[in-house]
């Protein structure tokens, strides 16, 4: 009988298990947005100097694109078709490198993710904690 008087009116636990909920939620919103917002900012802050590179890297790789293309070109100066197959063959072997470092970079992104991985593992942490709690309360 005495412990029948210490426990809460069932309205009162599902009002407290209801505010607990949206604390919870709540708290893992802003975790979530704190953590993207830090990464958007830290990327913001690199776009200009990403943007110079791209630039120079290109240029750079035209100019060297166009000598590498005229040294082929000197193997073979007696056919008059020299430039198409130099060009095709730099360009042959461009492809394969680009498609080599796409690969490469494919494989990169997918064992980092770019979603936000510790509000993810914070969650799965707090899905086997919730699922324990319900397993001692039944």
């Amino acid at each position: 009988m005495a412990e029948a008087s210490r426990s809460k009116p069932l309205a009162e636990v599902l009002l407290d298990i209801k505010e607990e909920l949206i604390s919870f939620v709540e708290t893992r919103i802003r975790l979530f947005q704190s953590e993207f917002k830090e990464t958007a900012q830290s990327m913001k802050g690199l776009a200009p100097l990403a943007a110079t590179a791209v630039v120079l890297l290109g240029t750079a790789y035209l100019l060297l694109t166009a000598a590498i293309v005229s040294l082929v070109s000197f193997l073979f100066v007696n056919n008059q078709f020299r430039w198409p197959i130099a060009f095709s063959i730099v360009g042959g072997v461009e492809i394969l490198g680009g498609a080599i470092a796409i690969a490469k970079a494919r494989n990169a992104f997918r064992k980092r993710g770019t979603f936000p991985n510790k509000t993810v593992e914070i969650l799965k942490a707090d899905t086997i904690w919730l699922k324990d709690e319900v397993k001692r309360a039944s």
